[in-house]
């Protein structure tokens, strides 16, 4: 496994996904180009400021030369002194692409940034969390209707909608989220693992919320499956 040193700073930890090189069928190309680096931090840059693990995803794809990469993420305290919150190392062949990702309490540290620095004389990629940070319960919805997110609740929640595709598989995702909220169908098409992960969240007492009555949802035999009670935490 990689290594991963924990800083001073906020406290986190960090699931590597994909971490063996996924090896791209084409060749490199001849001219070196620049490390491509994307950077998605909360949920569609929502963070919430009550507290809480939030993820930041760094999705890297080498086609310059084989390295060694080392991820940085740090904030400034309320002294406004940068402090390094995670470091991880990776060796980094070429062609290929990886992904991480972080999870870090992002509520209460200032202008956090993304650094990746390589080996091999390779530009360092310098990479600003520009983050949106809600006072109000954030709200992750998978095919639900406008109507449901606006009025009275929009004044109460964040909703922020997400593919079904993106429903986490690591409970610890949805650490900083009040609730998610899924139609029949987004819980019917939940993969075992993302189903799992929603069960292990509920279970530490997290929310879900069902846009159709559990009477009428064709899903409700799923529940019990999840060690679920309605009405308990569903």
């Amino acid at each position: 496994m990689n290594n991963f040193v924990p800083g001073r700073g906020f406290a986190g930890c960090v699931i590597v996904l994909a971490v063996a090189g996924l090896l791209l069928a084409h060749p490199a190309p001849a001219a070196r180009t620049p490390i491509e680096c994307r950077v998605e931090a909360g949920f569609s840059g929502i963070v919430g400021t009550r507290g809480g693990l939030y993820p930041v995803k760094i999705r890297l794809r080498n086609n310059v030369v084989g390295t060694v990469g080392t991820i940085r993420i740090s904030g400034s305290d309320s002294s406004g002194n940068r402090e390094v919150s995670q470091v991880l190392q990776f060796p980094f062949p070429a062609p290929s692409e990886k992904q991480f990702v972080f999870l870090t309490r992002l509520e209460s540290y200032g202008d956090p940034v993304v650094t990746v620095d390589f080996d091999e004389g390779i530009s360092s990629i310098i990479y600003p969390l520009n983050l949106s940070r809600m006072e109000k319960p954030i709200v992750l919805c998978v095919d639900i209707p406008r109507e449901w997110k606006t009025g009275e609740a929009q004044k109460k929640y964040v909703f922020v909608d997400i593919g079904p595709g993106s429903v986490p598989d690591d409970p610890r995702v949805l650490d900083g989220v009040h609730a998610l909220m899924l139609s029949g169908r987004a819980f019917a098409d939940l993969d075992q693992g993302r189903a799992r992960a929603v069960g292990q969240w509920l279970a530490a007492g997290g929310t879900l919320i069902f846009h159709e009555p559990l009477a009428e949802a064709p899903f409700v035999s799923n529940i019990g499956s999840l060690g679920l009670r309605p009405g308990a935490n569903v």
